[in-house]
């Protein structure tokens, strides 16, 4: 394991951390949720497609507060 340093979590506390083959999400404390790693076919589900993984985690903009 190693730290993570990145705006997206350093000022939020994670809640729950999923991990697939190619890509991860988080859940923070607040209810939002990020996700990063690979997106060729929008699986991160942030709004676009993407040839090369996203590396920085990115949030999923929704009307819903997930818990």
């Amino acid at each position: 394991p190693f730290k993570i340093f990145s705006p997206a979590i350093n000022h939020n506390e994670i809640r729950q951390i999923e991990c697939g083959d190619n890509f991860s999400g988080f859940l923070t404390k607040k209810g939002e949720v990020f996700t990063f790693g690979s997106n060729d076919e929008g699986q991160l589900a942030i709004g676009y497609k993407s040839p090369v993984p996203v590396s920085e985690p990115t949030q999923i903009k929704s009307n819903k507060v997930f818990d």
